[in-house]
């Protein structure tokens, strides 16, 4: 509310978010890059005549299971491309046997003894 009352530009993260990310928007100082994977839900960093204050609700653990919001785009590529991969593999499987049944096709066998 202070920062819209204010005009001042702020950044709310209102899904999961990498650590990466919220380090992304806050410039670097003299801290140390932990400084924000301490266990604390309430930071205030100073850069300068800047003033940073970041609330973290709820955070993993490194090796922790992904909530599904964050691999909800991770698993949907993969289907993605498994589907795509499976019609391909359809789609020459159907060619290879119409070219089979029609006899359109020749097989070489190159002798491993010739350059």
């Amino acid at each position: 509310d202070i920062c819209v009352k204010n005009n001042i530009p702020y950044t709310e993260f209102t899904e999961w978010t990498d650590i990466s990310h919220i380090y992304a928007s806050v410039p670097r100082g003299q801290g140390s890059d932990d400084e924000l994977a301490a266990d604390r839900s309430f930071y205030e960093l100073s850069r300068g005549n800047t003033r940073y204050f970041i609330i973290i609700t709820d955070r993993l653990e490194a090796g922790s299971l992904m909530p599904f919001a964050m691999t909800h785009g991770v698993i949907r590529t993969t289907l993605l491309n498994r589907r795509k991969q499976e019609t391909l593999r359809q789609l020459e499987d159907s060619v290879y046997a119409a070219a089979r049944n029609k006899k359109e096709f020749a097989t070489y066998f190159k002798d491993p003894d010739t350059p």
